[in-house]
């Protein structure tokens, strides 16, 4: 171990003929591995290219749902906001849902976006959508419905007058 120390220490001049020889082998050994090859270049690219396109439709669903879930948070703060001007009024309000939007004194409260629906399914048949100024609401599902993907659900309870996202709970 220290003769080989000793010769790796050893100007050129004085190195054996054997380790001259391993010496300039490993040198164009290490010049052949510079770069490179077209073909390998290639093959890295055609992998990477396969790789993306499996993953685009993966990355196109994931933003859609955060989309979908950015959308159903404005719409419960919309709500929530709604229901607390009526208690702080102390008058109750009726909403209209309409095919992607949210109708409050005939101005829009919330837009659902383009491609998107708005359906209300009240607890009791034929009930509008109304906060009442007790704190209570008339209860029933929203449903913003994104064209491609799972309805997201805003459950709205009459008697406590809780507004919450079931979009991901177990039915």
């Amino acid at each position: 171990m220290t003769q080989l120390a000793i010769v790796m220490n050893m100007p050129n001049r004085h190195m054996p003929p054997q380790y001259k020889l391993k010496q300039r082998n490993l040198k164009q050994r290490n010049l052949k591995q510079q770069g490179f090859t077209l073909l390998e270049i290639l093959l890295v690219l055609m992998i990477a290219v396969a790789l993306a396109s499996l993953s685009t439709g993966d990355l196109q669903r994931l933003l859609h749902r955060v989309q979908l879930s950015y959308q159903t948070s404005l719409l419960i703060e919309t709500l929530q906001h709604q229901a607390l001007q009526a208690r702080r009024s102390g008058q109750h309000k009726t909403f209209q849902v309409e095919t992607n939007s949210l109708w409050l004194d005939q101005r829009i409260i919330y837009q659902a976006p383009e491609g998107s629906t708005l359906h209300w399914q009240p607890d009791r048949a034929g009930q509008p959508l109304s906060l009442f100024s007790d704190g209570s609401n008339s209860g029933g599902l929203l449903q913003l419905q994104p064209s491609g993907l799972p309805p997201s659900n805003v459950r709205l309870y009459w008697l406590s007058g809780e507004i919450r996202d079931e979009s991901f709970t177990a039915h």
